[in-house]
């Protein structure tokens, strides 16, 4: 019986350390709020499937700040991030870093004063590295779009940065 007992403890010790734990609401530390979840690292890590989360999570400055990223095929193929591009010059979007020399779709989108969307530039992640410009961009908001080729391998991470010249 004893024997069963350490073998079940290791067993929960293995799934407990190999799944990543979220708390919901505040003051958990003092247990008012018991709402806790766990899920394992194969779900979103960074909420930003759509432009209007992107505006709201994923914003990327110039010149000074890269994001960390992942694609995973059926849980999160496709991500967005928000860039304020306010001179007029290029704009070069960086993505570095990728794992498992995954295929990513790149593209740069202009957002136009009445909401919609115009693909100003684009591009295919080739290796590790890959740099997609949009020349001559004016002022304004800009979105880049990544997601998964169909022959590209099931989850990709990776690095992205924006510069403006």
């Amino acid at each position: 019986m004893r024997k069963k007992s350490m073998v079940l403890l290791v067993v929960m010790i293995l799934l407990v350390t190999s799944t990543t734990v979220f708390a919901e609401g505040a003051n958990v530390a003092d247990k008012t709020n018991k709402n806790i979840s766990v899920m394992s690292g194969m779900y979103e890590v960074e909420p930003n499937d759509t432009p209007a989360q992107a505006k709201q999570n994923n914003k990327l400055k110039a010149n000074t700040q890269w994001k960390r990223g992942k694609l995973d095929r059926g849980y999160d193929s496709v991500d967005y991030y928000y860039y304020s591009h306010r001179n007029y010059g290029n704009i070069d979007v960086t993505l570095f870093n990728i794992s498992t020399r995954g295929k990513v779709n790149i593209e740069i989108y202009r957002q136009n004063s009445n909401g919609t969307m115009t693909r100003v530039s684009g591009g295919i992640s080739d290796g590790i590295q890959q740099v997609v410009t949009a020349r001559n961009a004016s002022e304004g908001d800009y979105f880049v779009k990544l997601s998964l080729l169909s022959s590209s391998w099931d989850q990709v991470s990776y690095d992205i940065k924006i510069d403006a010249r």
